[in-house]
Parts: structure tokens; sequence; C-alpha cells
């Protein structure tokens, strides 16, 4: 019984739910979208494709939406996403080795379709199943998902070696949040508050039309982190861990307690100071390994980093954490 009204209930979902049109990039796109035929099409009744993803919608999420609230913020995510997947795209080409296939996303905004809860996480890019799971909201999602992209780019389509949490959760992020414009994550403000935007807008990590700079929030924060204003302060490590700023930390950092904003912009420097070239050659090595590849231990290449970019964030007038 409980599955004849589940089943009934998609029905009725893909019935109202094809009534509301959906289109990309401005407008410039439609997408067409299609009820799923596959063996998941109870849980997800829905697929709409663009060149570049199947992106896969769950019943219960259009029902915890509603038809016209899911709609406007795939319409806003559609506006963006194949722009931003081809940035990535061109950012990694150096180093693929096939043409990139189409990626399946899945929403997962109920928590209902996907075993536990991932509360701490707005998406995940799953390497055995090759697919893109994406939670919470479209605003979530929009902040989240060029990073799990280029996890799949990273891991399925480019032929460097990739180890350990740092270089892997390094790399996703200094691709979309330091090298490409990422206009979904802009489009929302990173998800912040008004009050956060207003602030951070203050301290000079905004654009020119009042959008939050995710480049410089990430220069500000790194930095911050990098500084004694933050010890104490709860933050999530490269290793998906919850930690806090020790002066342990500070003063010898670990790779994989490094903060996503740390991280990110460590990668930045080494690639900018000793050349792509050497550093995706070795995104494999431990910190013991440092040496032998950049001539420093990985606490010095740290505090010659932070250095520049402490440098870096007053030269921008940043002021974010301690640069006041």
């Amino acid at each position: 019984m409980k599955k004849r009204l589940h089943q009934l209930l998609a029905a009725l979902l893909i019935a109202a739910f094809t009534l509301a049109s959906l289109s990309g990039c401005g407008g410039k796109t439609s997408y067409k979208k299609e009820q799923n035929t596959d063996e998941h099409a109870v849980t997800y009744p829905y697929v709409v494709h663009t060149p570049s993803a199947d992106i896969y919608l769950a019943a219960a999420d259009i029902e915890l939406l509603g038809v016209e609230a899911f709609d406007d913020g795939l319409n806003r995510l559609l506006e963006n996403l194949e722009a931003d997947l081809q940035d990535a795209r061109d950012v990694l080409k150096p180093y693929m080795h096939i043409q990139v296939p189409k990626i399946s996303i899945y929403t997962d905004f109920s928590g209902r379709t996907e075993e536990g809860k991932r509360e701490e996480i707005g998406g995940y890019y799953n390497d055995s199943r090759v697919d893109i799971h994406v939670f919470h909201s479209w605003e979530q999602a929009s902040v989240v998902l060029l990073h799990e992209y280029t996890h799949y780019l990273s891991i399925h389509c480019c032929d460097f070696e990739l180890e350990g949490d740092f270089w892997r959760e390094a790399l996703a992020d200094y691709v979309s949040k330091i090298r490409c414009k990422n206009r979904m994550c802009v489009s929302v403000n990173y998800c912040v508050s008004d009050e956060e935007l207003k602030e951070l807008l203050a301290r000079g990590a905004g654009t020119e039309d009042g959008k939050l700079n995710i480049k410089l929030l990430y220069y500000g924060t790194a930095s911050m982190y990098r500084s004694e204003v933050s010890l104490g302060m709860p933050y999530l490590a490269v290793s998906q861990a919850g930690s806090r700023v020790t002066q342990a930390q500070l003063e010898t950092p670990f790779m994989n307690e490094m903060s996503y904003y740390e991280a990110a912009c460590l990668f930045e420097y080494l690639v900018d100071n000793y050349g792509s070239k050497k550093v995706f050659s070795h995104l494999d090595i431990t910190a013991k390994e440092f040496p032998e590849v950049f001539g420093k231990t990985f606490a010095e290449v740290v505090q010659d980093w932070t250095a520049a970019l402490n440098a870096q964030c007053k030269e921008q007038g940043l002021k974010l954490g301690w640069l006041e």
C-alpha cells in the first residue's frame, strides 16, 4: 500500500512539475525535462538533461519545497551550471586523458534518498558510483557543486596521481574557488546571511556589483586561520573532521588538519612559486617528502606562504580576521 501511495504521489508531482518551465543560461538555453524511466524512477521521477550533466530530481524534494520553489531554485542553478562546469574543464584540460562524460547529479534535500543524513556537508562526489549528490537546498547545491564536479574531473578524467585528503580537497577548492568564476556560488553569495554579507563587503571581500568575491573571501579567511586571533575557532579540516585552531597547528601545521580555505590558497601559492608542472606531478606526496620536491619542509613552505598571503591581503585592502 505504501509503495502504491508513493507511486501515486510521484505521478501527481510529475504532472504538476511538468507545468513549470525550465531554462538555463539566463533564458537563452532551454533544458528539456523528462520523466525518468530507469530503476530509480519512483524515487527520482524526473530528470533534466544538460550538455554536461543529467540532474535527477527526487520526488520527496519537490514535495518538500513545493513545485514553484523547487522550479525557481533549479532555474537559478541552471543559469550558470554549464559555464561553471566548462571553466573547471578548461583549468584541468592539460591533464585530461579522456573526453569528459556527462555526470549524474542527484538531489537529496529531504534526506530520504541516501543512507544516513549528511547534515554537515552540502554535497559529495561518490568516486565508486561516479555521481554527485547535493543536500539541503538549491542554494547549498550552488555553493558545493563545482567543488564536487572538480573531484569528478580530477579522480575520473585526469592522468595525474592524486592521493590524500589534503591534495584531493586542496585541488578541488583551488579550481572551484580560486581559479574559476564559480557563478553558481557567487549567485547565492556563498550562502552567507544578509548581515554577514554586509560585513564581508565592508571588509573588502566584494565585487563591483555588490556580490561576494569568493576568491578574496578565501584569502582573508585563510589568513585569519594562520593567525593567533583564530585560536579556539572551530573549522572543518580537509580530512572532513571538525576541529579547532590550536597553537600547535599554527606553529607546526599538519597537511590533513588544514582548513579548506588554507589548503586552496596554499595550492595556489605552490603553483605560482614552483610551477604547475612540478605541483601537478606530485599530488601524492606526504609532508615528509616536501624537502625532496620543493626544497623546504612543509612547515617552512607554509610559513613562506603565510607571509606572502598576509602581504597580499593588505595590498588588496582586505580586512578579514586580524587584518584591521
